[in-house]
């Protein structure tokens, strides 16, 4: 069975991702700088995120069938959007860090 999937939808379908992964890195990095996190405790905390949110994103929203709503659900999911994330995670957590401190 050939999967045929529409151009529009799957763009769609990577906006909504991106804005769940920059939502979500952008409050865990206040939660970081709340909670006086340092170093590789900072980053385990965005990484153990990131990875969570993907998983509950194709298991709520794909119901997880993420193949169908992606070209290549692992990489658009999981690896695309990591160092995007990351940046927005790392300035709210030393912004917030630094009010608080």
């Amino acid at each position: 069975m050939s999967k045929v999937l529409s151009g529009r939808s799957v763009f769609h379908n990577n906006k909504v991702l991106q804005y769940v992964q920059d939502s979500t890195s952008l409050m865990s990095g206040c939660c970081c700088g709340l909670l006086q996190l340092q170093s590789f405790a900072g980053f385990t905390f965005f990484l153990i995120q990131f990875l969570s949110i993907g998983v509950l994103f194709s298991a709520w929203f794909c119901k997880g069938q993420a193949s169908r709503y992606f070209d290549s659900p692992v990489q658009e999911i999981f690896i695309n959007n990591v160092f995007r994330g990351l940046a927005g995670f790392l300035m709210t957590w030393t912004f917030v860090y630094a009010l608080i401190a």
